[in-house]
């Protein structure tokens, strides 16, 4: 299929059965790659199965949730209506200059297993705290983090590399 792109930082998408979900796809592609625009997507429930989600080597992916204070869990599942789950496979499949992964209204983050990213930047923000029970790697690129409720490391030899 071909890809949405787009000079403006919009995504949008039908909701039929109001599960606050994205799913892409059989090749499907959001992409600002031919011009400087970002991406945000707000949801719940994310699939990025074999899609991708890409912008330009100067550009921004921003992903958060739809509701206020879902959790979003860095290499686990999604759990519809609790938590935004995004695996090492779908975070590959997203490229940018940077990835921001939630914001002040999201509930706290945990990285479940193990995210090696390749190259761009992570930023993780959570008005919660950051529960770190893997490894997280952003290749070439840096791991910020803000996170409002503290950063809690839960297995010996954690590693955050970037």
């Amino acid at each position: 299929s071909d890809p949405i792109d787009s000079g403006t930082p919009m995504v949008a998408y039908s909701d039929p059965d109001n599960s606050n979900a994205l799913l892409i796809s059989s090749a499907a592609e959001i992409s600002t790659t031919n011009n400087a625009a970002n991406i945000s997507i707000n949801t719940d429930d994310i699939e990025v199965s074999t899609g991708q989600i890409s912008v330009n080597n100067s550009s921004v992916v921003n992903i958060g949730q739809f509701t206020n204070a879902v959790t979003i869990d860095l290499g686990g599942a999604d759990v519809l209506g609790t938590t935004l789950g995004i695996t090492d496979a779908e975070l590959d499949k997203i490229t940018g200059a940077t990835i921001n992964i939630g914001n002040t209204n999201s509930g706290g983050i945990t990285v479940s297993s193990a995210i090696t990213h390749a190259a761009g930047n992570i930023n993780l923000v959570t008005g919660s705290g950051l529960l770190i029970k893997a490894t997280l790697g952003a290749g070439t690129g840096n791991i910020n983090i803000n996170a409002a409720g503290g950063i809690y490391p839960d297995f010996s030899g954690v590693d955050l590399s970037g």
